[in-house]
């Protein structure tokens, strides 16, 4: 109906030629406005008009009322009435499809091409309705049944100003599992009661029921499904007819009494979530405590690993230390044995030689003339200082290598070897 309706300009007149149903324009009981909703309502769908003469137009059946002339008013002359617009006929389910999946994501795609061109989406659950119903009692929040039906007038609006609506879209996000679903197909609608019935909602399927057969234009719905001691009941529902602050407030309603209902539920998941938390500080300090220990025992091990390798080397350095020196022992003696006696210091062709050691030390030792100096080198190696380890130098002044001026065959008379002579002994 145009806001700018006048009524004046319809003037009363039996003039009903081409009203498919006079019944609309009983003013008696009806309201003039209502009356006037109805009739353009009608006239969007009636036939074409079918003349009075007709032999087809029954004369006067048992349920047609008789109207008195002051009862009808002719509004042939009402410039200013414009019908409804028909409803759209876009399909939001598929014709068939094998799970509630599957639907719900062509649903979500063609809803959001046909009536979020603002970008606003609502958050819908796209699983099935069990799915749901188990998530909003592990999140503890109550469920929005949204259901449509693409023939009715009252989609484009609700689904533009009110499905829209910033606030109305957050407060379902913050505080409920949507979950959506189109019954503008019976079978659609045979399939979501047979989910309602597998989920006990008895009740949901009666008003369901009720709205499908008595009130289809006030699709669609938003359902508002509260839990009580388990069990999820309707609190409210918001049609077509609601707008958004209507809406708004049915959903504040319906999460408050779903918080007061569950408030001990609450407080069993505050529990939980703090018992959860603990076990999982308890879990992680044990996981790092665990993991230092593992560290230190590896750490230990290898300590003690490096440690027998270590003391594994020392031993063996020591066992070959010890069985180098035995043989070294053994070589001393070897040579000390084939070594002349020294000579007493009355015998009249001996010489001296004083021996300077490394660290300081000194040796002295008697040689007969007659000796060679091999036996002077041999003597040195009886005492632990073998010519392939050290070098023997002489008294001369630059000193001379004993080993390479002397012929180690050559007695110490032939060498012409000094009565008293130094000998240096160096490592080399």
């Amino acid at each position: 109906i145009s806001s700018d309706f006048n009524l004046q300009q319809c003037q009363p007149s039996f003039n009903l030629s081409h009203v498919p149903n006079k019944s609309l324009f009983v003013i008696s009981s009806w309201d003039l406005d209502s009356a006037c909703e109805k009739f353009c309502m009608n006239i969007s769908s009636s036939p074409e008009p079918v003349s009075e003469d007709s032999d087809d137009q029954p004369e006067n059946s048992d349920d047609e009322v008789d109207y008195q002339d002051d009862d009808l008013i002719d509004i042939s002359d009402c410039d200013h009435v414009r019908t409804s617009p028909a409803p759209s006929a876009g399909k939001l389910f598929p014709q068939e499809f094998e799970n509630v999946e599957e639907a719900l994501r062509f649903f979500v795609e063609k809803y959001t091409q046909k009536y979020c061109t603002q970008g606003n989406v609502p958050p819908f659950f796209m699983e099935n309705l069990k799915n749901a119903m188990d998530l909003a009692r592990r999140v503890n929040k109550p469920i929005a049944l949204f259901l449509t039906n693409t023939k009715s007038v009252g989609m484009n609006i609700f689904c533009d100003q009110v499905m829209g609506n910033r606030s109305v879209l957050d407060t379902l996000r913050a505080n409920y599992v949507l979950f959506p679903y189109d019954v503008t197909e019976s079978h659609h609608l045979a399939r979501l009661i047979t989910d309602l019935q597998s989920a006990n909602l008895h009740d949901i399927i009666s008003i369901i029921s009720d709205f499908i057969i008595s009130l289809p234009e006030s699709f669609p719905l938003l359902i508002s499904l509260t839990r009580h001691n388990g069990k999820f009941e309707m609190t409210n529902y918001c049609q077509s007819s609601d707008s958004s602050d209507s809406t708004l407030a049915k959903l504040y309603g319906a999460v408050e009494e779903h918080r007061i209902a569950n408030r001990d539920q609450e407080e069993i998941l505050r529990e939980r979530r703090e018992r959860e938390e603990i076990r999982r500080l308890q879990e992680k300090e044990y996981q790092e405590s665990l993991t230092a220990d593992i560290a230190k025992i590896e750490k230990r091990k290898q300590e003690e690993e490096a440690k027998r390798q270590e003391e594994a080397r020392r031993q063996q350095a020591m066992e070959e230390e010890s069985r180098r020196m035995a043989e070294e022992s053994q070589r001393q003696k070897s040579l000390e044995a084939t070594l002349p006696t020294e000579p007493s210091p009355q015998d009249p062709n001996i010489l001296h030689v004083k021996f300077r050691l490394p660290e300081g030390k000194q040796l002295l030792r008697r040689f007969r003339q007659v000796e060679t100096i091999q036996v002077l080198v041999n003597y040195l190696s009886s005492q632990g200082f073998p010519a392939d380890k050290f070098k023997f130098f002489n008294s001369d002044f630059p000193k001379k290598n004993v080993m390479e001026k002397f012929n180690m065959e050559n007695s110490f008379g032939d060498a012409k070897w000094p009565v008293r002579e130094q000998i240096f002994v160096e490592e080399i």
